[in-house]
């Protein structure tokens, strides 16, 4: 939500994906994997699919994405998005999201701190 990068440990840690490896290891693990999965008969591979699809489809993550996809369409049209979006023209993503971190502090949002 932030924009912020993480390594893939760190990703591996929040389980957003399955793995993370070294470069050097990366091609013989996919490697790896393929060859297991490859091993799976194509009609247990695709029961699995469907089971995932269908308990997606229960927990309504269609509909959550497609609104999600509506509200971040109307957030590109925010003053504050636009200037995000000059900002990173003008001097790319890192320094856009230093300088949009340096002044979240002192946006007022009607919090104490």
């Amino acid at each position: 939500m932030l924009g912020d990068a993480c390594t893939g440990t760190e990703a591996e840690r929040l389980g957003m994906i399955n793995k993370a490896v070294p470069e050097a290891e990366l091609e013989q693990t996919v490697s790896e994997f393929a060859q297991r999965l490859a091993k799976v008969p194509l009609e247990v591979l695709s029961l699995q699919k469907k089971s995932v699809n269908v308990a997606l489809e229960m927990m309504n993550v269609k509909v959550a994405m497609g609104y999600s996809m509506e509200l971040n369409a109307l957030s590109r049209l925010t003053d504050t998005s636009k200037e995000m979006v000059r900002q990173v023209q003008e001097s790319g993503w890192k320094q856009a999201f230093t300088t949009r971190d340096s002044e979240r502090n002192t946006q007022d949002r009607g919090r104490e701190d």
